[in-house]
């Protein structure tokens, strides 16, 4: 039992350490280009841009995120 705890808590820092690297990668990027997900990587529909233009997430990470649960 143990060693499947380990492995679902090493799974999940590779994870976190995967999405903060596109995170700083997506902050370094020109306001203008920011039309990336933060979460899931795809691009943020222009619509939902134009709606909510600091919007960082698509929406269906945003419904997820907002309900507290993980992408």
């Amino acid at each position: 039992m143990a060693d499947e705890i380990d492995r679902t808590q090493e799974v999940s820092e590779v994870y976190e350490s995967a999405m903060l690297k596109q995170r700083i990668k997506n902050a370094t990027v020109l306001p203008e280009f920011r039309h990336t997900c933060e979460d899931c990587g795809r691009v943020i529909p222009a619509r939902r841009r134009k709606a909510n233009p600091s919007a960082t997430r698509c929406i269906e990470c945003q419904i997820i995120f907002e309900s507290g649960g993980n992408t």
